[in-house]
């Protein structure tokens, strides 16, 4: 149904309300965290508590959207300064406040995101999606395990929330068409049981229901899975590695890899199965004309475009680079002949 102007506008105004709420609440929220902390109760540091006042400031503006989310992220780079957080001449308590903006798994993560937004840009993901599924097969438990191979390799590079956003148009498509080919109305009807419908249709139907919603799930557990096999799949991976980092224990991008890929194949091995077997059993076979729609809608993309040969070489290249630096690193002839080599890193 589309929105009238006048609920529009309504939403608009009630989210300004929000926003102004927020605005004034952050700071009066940051005060009274500051005197807590100071109270006999908690006693903590000044410091610390000027520290707890800002995060909960920040809390409040990121909730409300007071201010654009990353205006609201650069506060720290203000007010630790301005209220003595840090101890120094000015250029050093600045210093201290920046530097965590410049560090290497920031820069690591924008990489990331940056060749996410490529793939994106040219339609790469919806290519590699649609060849992994025809390829791995189109019955419906092995429909399943090709969604949730292709989510989960794409979550390694891209964000879960983007990768999900990706492949759950491709799954709906699929899952009205079963509806359709088996003529059981449409799946916003699911639940209702219409007298006309035959036991044996109603059997079918809830058999399909099962599917769809196996399926849907399936598409947002392996993008939670597949992210956490790489630093830049999820942003948990690179702050834990940068804690590690912190304490002596540096990990490299192809290390991390070899940790958690064995986790992450397990897991969608296991999630699979408990997902098509035991929660949500379904009996069909076949879905008539699911390969052709498949095929189909790779013909539509038609060939490679030089913008997606790009991408997907730079893509590559990087991923490969990521994985092999270490043992590269570790190449005493290479490194002999090729100096650079040593001094790179993931980032």
């Amino acid at each position: 149904m589309n929105q009238s102007p006048r609920d529009s506008a309504g939403g608009g105004a009630e989210h300004s309300v929000i926003r102004d709420w927020g605005l004034a609440l952050g700071p009066l929220l940051a005060l009274a965290v500051y005197l807590l902390s100071q109270s006999s109760l908690m006693q903590l540091e000044p410091a610390a508590g000027k520290t707890a006042a800002i995060m909960a400031w920040m809390a409040i503006w990121w909730m409300t959207e007071a201010l654009p989310l990353p205006a609201t992220s650069l506060l720290p780079l203000v007010l630790f300064p301005l209220l003595g957080v840090f101890e120094g001449s000015s250029k050093e308590v600045f210093q201290q406040a920046a530097t965590p903006y410049a560090n290497r798994f920031v820069f690591l993560l924008m990489g990331g995101f940056m060749i996410a937004l490529a793939i994106e840009r040219w339609g790469l993901h919806r290519r590699i999606a649609l060849l992994t599924v025809w390829y791995v097969g189109v019955r419906p438990r092995r429909l399943v395990a090709g969604f949730m191979i292709a989510t989960a390799g794409l979550s390694m590079w891209i964000s879960n929330t983007a990768t999900t956003a990706m492949m759950l148009p491709i799954a709906i498509s699929l899952i009205n068409l079963l509806y359709h080919r088996f003529e059981l109305g449409s799946p916003a009807a699911a639940g209702s049981s219409p007298a006309a419908m035959s036991p044996e249709k109603i059997v079918l139907r809830d058999d399909v229901n099962r599917f769809a919603t196996c399926l849907m799930l399936s598409v947002a557990y392996a993008a939670s899975i597949g992210g956490m096999m790489t630093f830049v799949g999820t942003i948990p991976n690179a702050f834990m590695a940068e804690q590690l980092d912190e304490i002596g224990l540096s990990i490299s991008f192809g290390r991390w890899m070899v940790f958690t890929a064995p986790l992450v194949v397990a897991m969608l091995f296991i999630s699979w199965v408990c997902m098509t077997r035991f929660i949500f059993p379904f009996q069909f076979k076949e879905i008539p004309g699911g390969k052709a729609m498949i095929g189909e809608e790779i013909e539509q993309l038609g060939p490679m475009n030089r913008g997606e040969r790009i991408v997907l070489l730079v893509f590559v290249l990087t991923a490969i680079l990521w994985v092999l630096r270490a043992p590269l690193q570790d190449w005493e002839w290479l490194t002999d002949r090729v100096p650079v080599v040593s001094r790179l890193s993931d980032t």
